[in-house]
């Protein structure tokens, strides 16, 4: 009788567990699915919608285990100086920046910066190689943040 007790709990931790990765795998598939779209929206108009950074942190507590504290860091401590750089060169438009926050909110401050870094470099990179000055930072900030997110989780999970 104790026997089947215990496989029976580790049934029921093996379905939880298969349960809880598949709702972290179909909302993170549709974050990605979104970004994309914004990316394109990006590419097309040079906007980013104010609904974008929104869907992210709504999505976070499925998606990333960051602890709260470290997400308020990486909140502010992306959205506050990236600010700044706009208003003072205008280099980044508000959507970036917003963008970029709310990626900071899933991935910490630390992960969060890895990321942008990340990003920009691949994004003077292929401004370079297509001689364009002006391109739209989303595709780069998703791709690049998504990438985090996945290389945290496993990381951390292991």
């Amino acid at each position: 009788l104790d026997r089947s007790s215990a496989a029976s709990d580790v049934y029921k931790r093996q379905v939880h567990l298969h349960c809880a990765v598949g709702y972290q795998v179909t909302v993170f598939s549709l974050v990605a699915i979104y970004l994309f779209g914004i990316s394109r929206q990006d590419i097309r108009r040079h906007e980013i919608s104010n609904f974008a950074p929104v869907v992210l942190i709504l999505a976070s507590p499925f998606i990333s285990t960051t602890p709260t504290v470290e997400r308020m860091v990486g909140l502010f401590g992306l959205f506050l100086p990236l600010m700044a750089v706009n208003f003072l060169t205008n280099g980044f438009g508000m959507g970036d920046v917003k963008l970029c926050a709310a990626f900071g909110w899933v991935l910490g401050a630390f992960t969060g910066y890895c990321s942008l870094a990340v990003a920009l470099t691949v994004a003077v990179v292929v401004g370079k190689i297509t001689n364009n000055k002006l391109l739209p930072l989303a595709p780069f900030l998703s791709g690049a943040g998504m990438a985090a997110i996945i290389f945290r989780e496993v990381l951390i999970s292991c």
